[in-house]
């Protein structure tokens, strides 16, 4: 949606004023699930036939990560077929994203019996991801669910989670703790970073070092650019940052330039959305940030 583009550049003014109701931002609101304890952090597929969700069943106290096919009549969403979970038992998970390409999918899960389950931190939290998703699940019956975090991208003792895949394909980026300060026996907000990997886990780079939690990063349509959440004074208020992605000569992302803040506000911002969400069908607009020169990326498997 248009109006998108409209609130970066009143905000990035300071003329913004915020919304009355949830009827000046949205119309036509068709509510997709039903029977869980909680549900959201909905993203299509590009070809907007399904979404991958997060949900806390009936029986459990943690969220699961779930597809479900789309259904329509005259071009118009009212709803979804059966749900089913991708997540194994004994687990918890975050965010799943789809492949522009729509091959796979990467979710974030913390897997086992003996994983924290206090800790919004989770240190066995690990990015995981599924290549032909669609024919298994064909093959599967959708009561009983299929476990699709199988192939972990990351193996270490940290958080890794809040997981997003670059509109070209190639990089992932991600918020982890594996660099928090070792002078602080928990893990918090305050050691969270955004990280980029290429799309096979490899060439991680770290992207911001500053104290506080950056987190639920997404990409600009063009790839070339970041959308997230930051809490730099540890307030429990993040803000939207933008920033551009700094490149070398090969394709590769080497770090973070002209960051700067879209919001200035005394509540809390949700979590941008890159992919179209199940709350609104639009991408976020390019960040309105000095002229940048594209780079060409080289390919990943």
């Amino acid at each position: 949606m248009r109006w998108i583009a409209l609130l970066l550049f009143l905000s990035l003014s300071g003329c913004v004023q915020p919304p009355k109701s949830e009827a000046d931002v949205f119309d036509d609101v068709v509510q997709l699930t039903s029977g869980f304890k909680a549900a959201g952090e909905a993203f299509f597929s590009a070809d907007t036939n399904w979404i991958v969700f997060q949900a806390i069943p009936p029986a459990e106290d943690q969220y699961q990560m779930y597809l479900a096919r789309l259904l329509r009549k005259d071009g118009r969403i009212t709803g979804i077929g059966q749900a089913i979970r991708i997540t194994p038992p004994d687990s918890q998970s975050s965010r799943g994203y789809f492949s522009p390409d729509g091959v796979s999918i990467i979710l974030a899960a913390s897997i086992g019996k003996d994983r924290d389950t206090k800790s919004p931190w989770p240190t066995t939290t690990e990015i995981y991801r599924a290549d032909a998703w669609q024919g298994a699940i064909a093959a599967t019956e959708f009561s009983r669910g299929i476990n699709l975090a199988q192939h972990a991208l990351t193996r270490n003792h940290a958080y890794d989670g809040e997981c997003a895949i670059s509109p070209n394909g190639q990089w992932i980026i991600f918020t982890s703790t594996r660099d928090a300060d070792p002078a602080r026996p928990v893990k918090t907000a305050r050691d969270a970073d955004l990280y980029v990997m290429r799309s096979d886990g490899s060439r991680t780079v770290r992207l911001t070092t500053t104290d506080g939690y950056d987190g639920s990063a997404i990409f600009s349509p063009d790839s070339g650019r970041i959308v997230f959440r930051a809490d730099r004074a540890n307030s429990g208020i993040p803000q939207l940052h933008i920033a551009d992605l700094a490149w070398n000569a090969a394709g590769d992302i080497t770090g973070l330039q002209h960051e700067q803040p879209v919001t200035r506000t005394p509540s809390r911002t949700s979590a941008p959305t890159g992919t179209p969400t199940a709350a609104t069908s639009s991408t976020p607009p390019a960040p309105m940030l000095p002229p940048r020169v594209p780079r060409a990326t080289t390919s990943s498997s």
